[in-house]
């Protein structure tokens, strides 16, 4: 008889050591969930301090992937959120629920952060979403072939992610944009190489003890959402305004200090403080009575 989505098999052990999650493999799913709090909390901060709408929505996106990875992980550590393949070994599907949600959530962010058009960030979107589930689908796989041929057709889709990443969002970026992205996107991309060989030997090939698959997942989830999330939001920080594709390049000579607009959205519409731009080169270049109109424009008249 099934005792979950999978039948068993002749070699059904679910009492095998390396079956299951034992007490090193609960002490490492409790420290990468206290981990994903203590970083969404961090975040939160972040966004709540955040003075332009654009660096509150990359702290509150990443304190949101922390919070769901981090309700993952205590489900994973209350045992909870598992099947058990042909062979009794435990193959927990709420990783890849988590990964359903917090991966879109990672390629928004960066994509954003190049300003690249929204119909390529949800192409991104749906290809990562066939990553997963053809992960999941190869995990449930009883038989050895179908679980490779989903495994393959994982690594197609994430083939044109990687061109999207580091060829082809290159060209929105602006010269605020430049560097992060290129740091940010490689970081990302070397991290994701890493995840389907540990699902070759884990829930793929059983190479792995459950443990250890435990260990392994959780170091590659506090590199991808953690740590990223801390790079982004605290060493990029006043990049991040520029970001989405505007600013720098609608508005000439941006200040050093872009956090003190309290609204980046509505910075092209608004006559800028009279010290943020260099006022004699603006004559120059033709664009000063733009601003000097919108300022007269908000101006009470005088009688």
């Amino acid at each position: 008889m099934s005792s979950g989505l999978i039948t068993p098999g002749d070699n059904y052990d679910p009492y095998a050591y390396g079956n299951n999650t034992n007490t090193p493999g609960i002490v490492f799913l409790w420290v990468t969930c206290g981990l994903m709090v203590i970083s969404a909390g961090a975040f939160l901060i972040s966004g709540l301090a955040g003075r332009t709408e654009k660096i509150q929505k990359f702290s509150f996106t990443s304190a949101a992937i922390c919070c769901i990875a981090a309700v993952a992980y205590m489900s994973m550590a209350f045992q909870q959120g598992f099947t058990r393949k042909e062979n009794g070994r435990q193959l927990y599907y709420a990783r890849y629920i988590d990964w359903m949600i917090t991966t879109p959530l990672l390629l928004w962010e960066i994509f954003n952060l190049a300003g690249a058009p929204v119909h390529l960030t949800f192409m991104a979107i749906v290809l990562d979403a066939i990553m997963v589930i053809t992960g999941l689908f190869g995990g449930l796989s009883v038989r050895r072939a179908p679980t490779w041929i989903w495994f393959g057709m994982g690594c197609l889709a994430f083939i044109p992610i990687f061109h999207l990443l580091l060829i082809h969002n290159r060209k929105y970026l602006n010269q605020h944009t430049r560097k992060p992205y290129t740091i940010l996107s490689w970081y990302l991309i070397i991290v994701w190489m890493v995840y389907p060989i540990a699902w070759g030997l884990t829930d793929g090939g059983y190479i792995i003890s459950v443990d250890y698959q435990h260990l392994w997942f959780a170091i590659l989830d506090v590199i991808a959402k953690c740590i990223f999330g801390a790079v982004t939001l605290f060493i990029f920080r006043k990049t991040l305004p520029y970001s989405e594709g505007y600013i720098a390049d609608a508005l000439p000579f941006s200040p050093n200090h872009p956090d003190i607009f309290h609204n980046d959205r509505e910075i092209t519409a608004i006559a800028l403080p009279a010290n943020a731009y260099n006022t004699s080169q603006l004559k120059q270049d033709g664009v000063k009575g733009k601003f000097e109109n919108n300022t007269t424009q908000s101006a009470p008249s005088s009688v």
